[in-house]
């Protein structure tokens, strides 16, 4: 396949997942009602958050150092995947402590949605991993594969829910994390083939990849925590 064929593919995966998510919120809007997706979009708001703060770069860090060090790809990828479990782990325990006690400004969120709240972020930052992974050789159809089926099993989860009526605001939140799940599954079942787990994860080459995805990420962080922040302002 061509790259522009490549191109066009994604980009047009893009789209309908867009209009996907544009369905979803005009569902979710009209069943939850106004104080319902009020204080879903306020804990989206900090979930979309938490993934980039607790990043620190590495998976678009890690794309680079695969394109200028082609050797060592696989000692990137075994450091990013530690690092992201990490980094994932201690994001996903904060954002779910601050949702918890802080229920006068998030609202009350039931103990399986706070559950898979903590797990959000290490999953969705090994999603992330899978998607740069694939990047490196432009794997259109499973890039757009991944994008489809992560939206697609979202939106048939909340319809299914809805019709049954048992959708909340917690059963929302799970529908959003469902996404995540199914994207960094599949991301890991094409990327396992390159990880090498006799390839011990070091400090220097952590550091090295964090700081780089630092310098990369910086002004793009702030673009996306101004935006989330004047949706939770």
């Amino acid at each position: 396949m061509s790259l522009l064929r490549k191109a066009i593919l994604v980009n047009s995966t893009e789209f309908i997942c867009l209009a996907l998510g544009a369905f979803r919120t005009a569902v979710l809007s009209r069943v939850l009602g106004p104080a319902g997706i009020g204080q879903y979009a306020v804990v989206l708001s900090a979930l979309v958050l938490a993934g980039p703060l607790s990043s620190f770069g590495f998976p678009l860090s890690f794309l680079y150092y695969s394109q200028h060090d082609r050797d060592n790809v696989k000692v990137y990828l075994i450091n990013t995947i530690s690092s992201m479990l990490v980094l994932g782990a201690a994001g996903g325990i904060i954002l779910a402590a601050l949702i918890y006690f802080k229920p006068g400004y998030f609202g009350d969120i039931p103990w399986f949605a706070l559950l898979a709240i903590g797990f959000y972020v290490p999953i969705v930052l090994q999603a992330v991993v899978g998607r740069n992974n694939l990047l490196i050789c432009i794997e259109a159809r499973r890039l757009s594969l991944m994008n489809l089926c992560a939206s697609a099993a979202s939106i048939l989860l909340i319809l299914t829910l809805a019709a049954f009526r048992v959708l909340s605001v917690g059963q929302a939140l799970l529908c959003f994390i469902f996404a995540a799940v199914i994207r960094a599954g599949l991301g890991w079942s094409w990327m396992r083939a390159n990880v090498d787990f006799s390839i011990k994860p070091t400090w220097r080459i952590s550091r090295k990849v964090g700081l780089m995805g630092i310098r990369q990420t910086w002004a793009d962080l702030m673009i996306v925590v101004n935006g989330q922040l004047n949706i939770l302002i």
